[in-house]
């Protein structure tokens, strides 16, 4: 009986960490008091809600975090060095504060939470502000404290590509949608107030491209094509593919000229209005083809000084031929027969003199097959 209350005593007389299985230098650790040192975000809306990673040290067993005197709506131990808590309401600058077994963290500047008061990101502008059903128009987004937008909502539904230029800047591709819906901007401040300045609108009426003619040109550019659809009343732009069109001139609301950029492969041509772009369909296509056209033959090659000459110029690619030129003389009555075949009636003029024939794959060039004489 003597030994066992000996032994018993012993027991007694261990080092308490021992008798509780934890290590020493765990139980030492945890008689440090918390230590905090950084704060992410340290600003956030006076109403609270803002989630913030609090780094620090010690915070193993943590049983409260405080901003200033008011408990978290809530928060989570990740790591002896890491909690996330949400901000409760509040106002001006309080210090954080983490409090374990043994104490609350000390205070200093790095702990320091700013509540914005009523400050929150506004949306001032949109451009443009519609967009096709389907989705995928690229918005730019304007107003105030818009930096560190964690996300952009088109009504319920949230935008793709969401980027951040400025506190003033953010751009977005719109989802699908109907309708007209508020644009809201969501950062660390809290979510954008709606207003009439942040509408979009889902337009059903946008422009239409159903037909392009010629749809082939130079790689070179110059093409002179016409564009046939609906909606092209203030058309503002043409693009072929991602190049930007020339001499863009709306003739009706469903019919638009323009001058085809350099470019190469098959691309869409788009139409730009107020109220949108158009989709891309196969009625669109502009293909840039390095065949060119060729004079190989005109009959007559000989003709009056005075013009009225009827030619034949013969030769590859004539299809969509829209003028033909004796020398710097353009001919007159130009009809196209076939891609191999057109008629001309020659200028008057002196001399031997080359026949070019313009078409959309070019200017055809000049050689000894394509001259013409005036006796």
């Amino acid at each position: 009986m003597l030994r066992k209350f000996v032994l018993s005593a012993a027991v007694v007389l261990l080092p308490v960490g021992l008798v509780l299985g934890v290590a020493p230098g765990v139980a030492s650790a945890a008689s440090h008091p918390p230590v905090v040192r950084h704060l992410a975000p340290h600003h956030g809306p006076a109403n609270g809600g803002t989630s913030i990673a609090i780094t620090g040290a010690n915070f193993a067993g943590a049983t409260a975090v405080d901003f200033g005197t008011t408990p978290a709506r809530g928060f989570s131990v990740v790591s002896h060095s890491v909690i996330i808590a949400r901000s409760p309401a509040g106002s001006g600058v309080v210090d954080v504060t983490v409090t374990t077994p043994a104490g609350p963290s000390a205070t200093s500047s790095k702990d320091q939470f700013t509540y914005n008061g009523t400050r929150v990101p506004v949306v001032t502008q949109l451009v443009p502000g519609h967009g096709r059903p389907a989705g995928g128009t690229v918005v730019t987004i304007i107003g105030n404290d818009l930096e560190g937008a964690a996300a952009v909502h088109f009504g319920a539904n949230a935008a793709t590509d969401v980027t951040v230029f400025s506190h003033h800047l953010v751009t977005a591709k719109s989802p699908a949608g109907s309708g007209t819906v508020d644009v809201t901007v969501t950062t660390p401040l809290g979510t954008s107030a709606v207003s009439r300045k942040d509408q979009f609108s889902y337009n059903t009426d946008l422009p239409v491209v159903t037909h392009v003619t010629p749809h082939r040109g130079s790689p070179s550019g110059g093409t002179a094509v016409t564009i046939r659809g609906s909606g092209f009343s203030g058309t503002m732009a043409v693009a072929f593919g991602a190049n930007a069109a020339t001499d863009v001139a709306v003739i009706t609301k469903n019919l638009v000229t323009a001058t085809s950029p350099a470019g190469s492969g098959t691309v869409d041509v788009t139409v730009t209005t107020p109220l949108g772009t158009s989709g891309l369909s196969t009625g669109d296509q502009f293909t840039y083809s390095t065949v060119t056209a060729t004079v190989t033959h005109v009959a007559p090659h000989k003709g009056a000084a005075a013009g009225g000459t009827v030619v034949a110029i013969t030769g590859q690619n004539l299809g969509g031929a829209t003028a033909v030129d004796f020398g710097a003389n353009a001919a007159t009555h130009v009809r196209v027969i076939s891609p191999k075949i057109v008629l001309a009636t020659s200028p008057a003029g002196t001399g031997t003199v080359d026949i070019t024939v313009i078409t959309p794959l070019g200017t055809t060039a000049t050689s000894s097959k394509d001259q013409f004489t005036y006796r």
